[in-house]
């Protein structure tokens, strides 16, 4: 099996474990999305976002990750060239803040949340250079569909140094938009 199909099936057997555990343990989410980043030629990325504790309110953690989608010409040269096709883009590591909901106590309206973490971002979209760590930070809105699902879309800021935005000689940060659906399970649903 390739090694990209392998990664599949680990990331999939490891998903569905942990669906119990987290939901045994409070408030669990997974969000699909889409990213796209304006300093990139490979746009969108595709993703995946897991989310334990105040998906609805107050304090959680989520692991994210995202991999290149290709487009028809690059899957032409993927097939020509045996390079593998799917390509990690990003890995990241929050902590985020819900700020509760605008309209209906959190059931329905807009829920604003800000974030920061730590992360790896693939540095050179032909596999040349490898990952490098950095930060990033950001903030979103949700818009709840339901009880248990919303849509979603954030912005953030990526930081190639540990380093104040602020700081002298600072890089700039590196922008993301993300959009995607988060379906939420476990105790706590308001």
């Amino acid at each position: 099996m390739p090694n990209t199909s392998r990664s599949l099936v680990v990331f999939a057997a490891v998903l569905l474990t942990a669906l119990p555990v987290a939901t045994a343990a409070g408030q669990f989410a997974i969000s699909p999305f889409l990213s796209y980043v304006p300093s990139s030629a490979s746009n969108p990325y595709a993703g995946m976002a897991l989310t334990m504790g105040g998906t609805t309110g107050g304090l959680a953690i989520r692991a994210s990750g995202d991999m290149e989608i290709p487009s028809e010409e690059e899957r032409r040269i993927i097939e020509a060239t045996g390079r593998n096709s799917y390509r990690f883009r990003a890995a990241d590591a929050d902590a985020m803040l819900n700020l509760g909901g605008l309209g209906g106590g959190g059931m329905h309206g807009i829920r604003p949340y800000v974030f920061a973490g730590v992360g790896l971002v693939a540095s050179d979209s032909m596999d040349v250079d490898g990952p490098r760590r950095g930060w990033s930070y950001g903030t979103g809105a949700a818009l709840l569909l339901g009880r248990n699902i919303d849509v979603f879309g954030e912005a953030r800021w990526r930081m190639s140094e540990f380093v104040l935005p602020t700081s002298d000689l600072a890089p700039s940060p590196e922008g993301e938009f993300r959009f995607g659906l988060t379906f939420r399970t476990g105790g706590g649903s308001r």
